[in-house]
C-alpha cells in the first residue's frame, strides 16, 4: 500500500520553493494558515504517492521545510492538485 501525502507547496518572496506536509486531521488548518505564512507570494496543494516526501516530518503547525526547485519539479510530476469547495476538498478536474 502507498502511502498518501498532502502536501503544501510553497514559493517564497526570496524565490526559494519549499515544502509543507500535513496530516489529514490538521489539513483545513494549514490551509488556512499557510496564506498567512511571512513572505509567501504563492501556494498550491497537492497530493502525491511519491516515497520522496517521506522524508519531511509531518507539521500540525505552519512551517516549511525548503527543497530545491528543480529537485521538487522532479517529484511532482505525478502530483494531482487539490482544491477546497466550504468543507471539502478534493482533486482538481
Amino acid at each position: 500500500m502507498r502511502c498518501i501525502y498532502l502536501i503544501c507547496v510553497s514559493r517564497l518572496k526570496n524565490g526559494k520553493r519549499g515544502v509543507t506536509i500535513t496530516t489529514k486531521s490538521r489539513l483545513f488548518q494549514l490551509w488556512d494558515e499557510m496564506p498567512n505564512f511571512p513572505k509567501m507570494t504563492e501556494l498550491k496543494w497537492v497530493v502525491s504517492t511519491d516515497p520522496y516526501f517521506n522524508r519531511f516530518p509531518r507539521c500540525t503547525s505552519a512551517k516549511i521545510y525548503p527543497v530545491p526547485a528543480d529537485e521538487l519539479e522532479e517529484h511532482l510530476k505525478d502530483a494531482k492538485e487539490l482544491i477546497r469547495s466550504g468543507n471539502s476538498i478534493r482533486i482538481k478536474k
